[in-house]
């Protein structure tokens, strides 16, 4: 027993060596690893390795029609947008040479210094303004005068037509007993007809050409369509009993001056005035007014006529 017991103990002494000789090498082996570890995560932390990594994308067919139609969405947008930025600069371009020819029009042309001198204004904001009112005021005055002009023309046929048919009339209701135009009236009625070609020269600007004189049997008619002005003077050496007026007379049958029918008081006496003296030098005695109405006081007028009638002397 007593052997047996030694045994045991040697036993047991020799497993408790085993067992801390192990735990020593153990531990010997976990603080290497822990020495090794640390080192490693030392050199990790001070030169990091770089990864390099490879990616392949791949975009579908549909992909590459989508972006395509956005580009070129994109690109027509901006040649639209292009596009209008140089139509305007074409029409501001148009504009200004349209200006530029019409100023010279309305000058009357210009030379090498004036069109350099001209060139050098359309530098200028405010004044390429300023011309294109001057030119826009032009044209206006232009379609006035050509619509003056048309109505003139208009009026003329018109006349001419109501005197063809007067004249017919005439000719057709005429007797024995009515008395014509002499020769020596006629030449009298033609230089009065000069003087008022010069009157309506000098007070109107008009030219010689502006006055219209329309022979008859009995005398002739003076007819001036002007700018915003209408006179005509019926000049007879007889009457005939026409509105019971006497022979030797000058007839205003027509004035009117400025829009509608309106007629300017200085403008009417000035014909008077030009009445009064030249026509009693060609040896006409009296004056009728048709329109504008007027009244001749009693000392003057001549009675029983059916248009107001004066003396002239």
């Amino acid at each position: 027993m007593t052997e047996y017991t030694s045994v045991m103990k040697n036993t047991a002494e020799q497993c408790s060596f085993s067992v801390t000789e192990n735990a020593e090498q153990i531990c010997d082996t976990v603080n290497e690893f822990k020495e090794e570890f640390n080192q490693k995560m030392e050199d990790f932390k001070a030169n990091p390795p770089v990864q390099k990594v490879e990616t392949t994308h791949c975009i579908a067919s549909e992909s590459w029609q989508w972006y395509l139609t956005l580009g070129l969405t994109i690109f027509s947008t901006l040649l639209f947008f292009a596009m209008i930025f140089w139509q305007e600069g074409r029409i501001e371009q148009c504009r200004i040479s349209d200006i530029k020819y019409h100023y010279i029009l309305m000058n009357g042309g210009v030379g090498t210094v004036g069109l350099d001198s001209i060139e050098s204004w359309f530098n200028d904001t405010k004044k390429v303004k300023q011309i294109e009112a001057e030119v826009r005021a032009y044209e206006e005055r232009v379609q006035e005068t050509v619509r003056a002009l048309d109505q003139k023309h208009r009026l003329e046929e018109k006349i001419n037509e109501l005197n063809t048919q007067s004249q017919n009339s005439k000719k057709m209701t005429a007797t024995n007993t009515n008395k014509t135009l002499s020769t020596i009236a006629a030449h009298r009625i033609e230089d009065l007809f000069d003087d008022f070609c010069i009157y309506i020269a000098k007070r109107y600007g008009a030219s010689y050409d502006d006055a219209i004189l329309d022979w008859n049997c009995v005398g002739a008619t003076f007819r001036y369509f002007g700018r915003n002005i209408h006179i005509q003077l019926k000049v007879w050496e007889y009457s005939n009993g026409h509105n019971n007026l006497p022979d030797d007379i000058i007839t205003v049958s027509d004035f009117v001056t400025g829009s509608g029918n309106a007629q300017d008081k200085n403008e009417f006496f000035a014909l008077c005035q030009f009445i009064f003296e030249l026509g009693s030098h060609y040896g006409f005695k009296y004056l009728a007014v048709k329109t504008p109405p007027v009244i001749f006081t009693k000392e003057v007028a001549v009675p029983n006529t059916l248009i107001p009638c004066m003396k002239l002397a």
